[in-house]
């Protein structure tokens, strides 16, 4: 797989997965395409390009714009190239106990 070096990738959700589109696209794919080799809903491939945490969508999608999965989605990976591990929420306060 050869990486290009792209100058800017949107990191809006919304204007990252019309990037992807476009590039997609321009390579005569589309998300529609992509569900289908991946088994997966069309949807799911929207919301993955959005940003929702899918390893195999983004990196499927990262292979067909030809980008690095840590250079399309930064908010999911390390500098290294490994996958971050989601964060967790805060947790709750636990209610106090009636004598």
């Amino acid at each position: 797989m050869v990486i290009k070096t792209v100058t800017v990738i949107p990191q809006s959700p919304r204007l990252r997965r019309a990037w992807i589109l476009f590039q997609l696209k321009e390579k005569g794919l589309s998300f529609t395409a992509l569900a289908r080799e991946e088994g997966v809903s069309p949807a799911a491939v929207c919301v993955a390009a959005q940003g929702r945490r899918s390893r195999p969508l983004m990196a499927r999608m990262a292979q067909a714009v030809d980008v690095a999965p840590g250079v399309l989605f930064p908010e999911h990976f390390n500098p290294d190239g490994s996958l971050k591990r989601p964060a967790r929420s805060a947790q709750r306060p636990l209610k106090e106990q009636a004598p």
